[in-house]
C-alpha cells in the first residue's frame, strides 16, 4: 500500500544550507515551474521537484490536490465557502485563500469527509 511510501520531512534550500521542514508544517504547495514553491505559516520555500512527484510522496490522507498547480494540507484548513460557479474558497489557518477548481472537488469532498466529517 502507498502509505509505506510517504515522507513526513523534506530537505530544502534554505540559503546556503539545507533545512529539514516537517510535512505537518506544510500549509500548502504550489507549483512555480520547474519547481515547487512549499508555503509554511510564515515563510516558503523553492523546491526542485514537481508537484506531481512530490504528490505521490506525501500522505493522500493529509494532502490534496485543490488546483492544477496548488495542493493543500488538509489539517491546515480553517473553511470552505462556495463560489457558486463550483469553485470554492479554502481559508487556511493563516488565513491565507486558495482557490478550489471545480475539477478536484469530488476528491477533495472525499477526502475532507474521511479526515473531517465536515459537509462541503
Amino acid at each position: 500500500p502507498a502509505y509505506y511510501n510517504t515522507i513526513t520531512s523534506i530537505w530544502v534550500n534554505d540559503g546556503k544550507k539545507k533545512i529539514q521542514i516537517q510535512t505537518a508544517d506544510i500549509f500548502y504547495i504550489s507549483a512555480s515551474s520547474p519547481y515547487i514553491q512549499i508555503h509554511l505559516h510564515q515563510k516558503k520555500y523553492l523546491h526542485n521537484q514537481s508537484l506531481k512527484s512530490i504528490s505521490q510522496l506525501l500522505d493522500d490522507k493529509q494532502f490534496v490536490r485543490i488546483h492544477k498547480s496548488c495542493m493543500v494540507n488538509i489539517n491546515k484548513i480553517a473553511s470552505c465557502s462556495s463560489r457558486q460557479n463550483g469553485d470554492y474558497d479554502i481559508t487556511l489557518n493563516n488565513g491565507m485563500v486558495l482557490r478550489l477548481s471545480r475539477n478536484y472537488t469530488v476528491v477533495f469532498r472525499e477526502r475532507i469527509k474521511f479526515t473531517h466529517q465536515v459537509a462541503l
